[in-house]
């Protein structure tokens, strides 16, 4: 009943919004203030200084603000194209939504504004009118990848991942080939539990830039979801190579090593992310956690404290301590006080809401040779359990019913 805390690489949801803005204007320092971000334009914005391009925007064209001095706006189309304007003459984006309302009512055709106006919606959290806008302007021919990608990344935040990868497949079959649509679509197929298209996915990213640090952490990640740990490992050692500082990496790897089997290797990583950072609770629980595999018993209590040390309220910590001291085959080991003291611990910080609490409590009573209260928080474990793990908690009870306290095998002598 140990638990190992899982230190894996997590997949980072990234969904790619992309903006009709010019980055490189947005990080212009400003003449008199901070800019404010994106600004829509009003009406028909002039360039009267160039005759080859006398329109500088239209209305509704999203621009970037520079800086403001006075009743002047200096802003900058996606081009990054310069203009003074008159502050009265453009919106913020947030504020934009009414404008938008106007000009495609008198212009209901217009694919843009409703690409536009999903950007506000999107500011505002309204992923289903998000979709709605994007919809439009597919159905009125502005199908783009930006414009897939924008609708892909809707679909996915709003859970309806089956038709975000649509959407992102028909980016790519359109010929875009950023590498974030190969990550948002990773993501997207991680999320509705296909880790190997993920691995695949993230392949693609990193041919595209193989020094990704990210995608290459994530494929790692799905490798290892769908149990492919020797690539996973494979992964997770470039990036550690990469940067042997780098602790989510080792700390994988060790996580990956353990699922693995190899309790061994996974105590070494773990050692090297706590030389890391030597303050980790978690890489101590960890590492715990496959010594007592190893049957290194005292070293791994030594660990748990140290944990619970750096983090008294680490609840898993407590919880594990409490399970071997009263569970561990060796005599010497065996605390049954100290372990009713971290079990309690461990539940009153969980509120009683994990059954590994209950259940290292009720092996406690019993190793002090309590059989009613270990009977009494057994039921309770009992009555938690779900689907094939009933059978188990039940077995349990059996045992203490009988009066005899549980004991995890030892792990086979070589």
């Amino acid at each position: 009943m140990i638990r190992l805390v899982v230190v894996t690489c997590s997949v980072a949801v990234l969904y790619l919004m992309l903006m009709p803005t010019n980055q490189a204007a947005a990080q212009e320092q400003p003449e008199e203030r901070e800019p404010s971000g994106r600004v829509v334009a009003r009406v028909k914005l002039s360039s009267p200084n160039n005759e080859e391009k006398p329109v500088f925007a239209e209305a509704g064209d999203i621009l970037t603000l520079i800086s403001v001095k006075g009743k002047t706006a200096l802003v900058a189309s996606p081009e990054n194209r310069r203009a003074n304007v008159r502050v009265q003459d453009i919106v913020t984006l947030e504020k934009s939504k009414k404008l938008y309302n106007e000009l495609i009512e008198e212009d209901p055709k217009n694919a843009s504004l409703y690409v536009s106006r999903a950007l506000v919606w999107d500011l505002e959290g309204e992923k289903k009118e998000v979709i709605n806008d994007l919809t439009v302007a597919i159905r009125l021919g502005l199908k783009t990848p930006p414009t897939y990608v924008n609708r892909g990344a809707a679909y996915a935040t709003s859970g309806e991942f089956d038709k975000a990868i649509a959407d992102y497949d028909a980016a790519i079959e359109l010929g875009y080939d950023d590498i974030a649509v190969f990550i948002n679509r990773a993501v997207a197929n991680f999320s509705k539990g296909d880790p190997k298209a993920a691995a695949e996915d993230f392949t693609r990213a990193l041919k595209v830039d193989p020094k990704n640090e990210f995608a290459l952490a994530q494929r790692g990640v799905a490798y290892q979801r769908s149990q492919e740990w020797d690539k996973a490992i494979a992964d997770f050692s470039e990036l550690y190579k990469r940067d042997n500082e780098n602790i989510e990496a080792v700390s994988s790897r060790g996580f990956t090593h353990y699922l693995k089997g190899d309790s061994k290797k996974a105590v070494e990583d773990f050692t090297r992310a706590i030389k890391i950072n030597p303050e980790s609770p978690l890489a101590h629980n960890n590492r715990a956690f496959n010594r007592q595999i190893l049957g290194q018993y005292k070293e791994a209590i030594e660990d748990y404290n140290k944990a619970i040390e750096l983090a008294p309220k680490y609840a898993l910590a407590h919880q594990n301590k409490a399970w071997l001291l009263a569970t561990c085959p060796d005599d010497k080991i065996r605390d049954g006080k100290q372990a009713i003291e971290s079990a309690r611990t461990a539940g009153e910080l969980r509120e009683w809401k994990a059954i590994t609490d209950i259940k290292s409590l009720a092996a406690a009573y019993a190793e002090v040779g309590d059989f009613d209260k270990a009977v009494e928080w057994q039921q309770k474990a009992v009555d938690m359990a779900e689907g094939d793990a009933k059978s188990g908690e039940e077995e349990m009870m059996k045992l203490y019913k009988a009066k005899a306290p549980f004991r995890f095998a030892a792990p086979a002598p070589k």
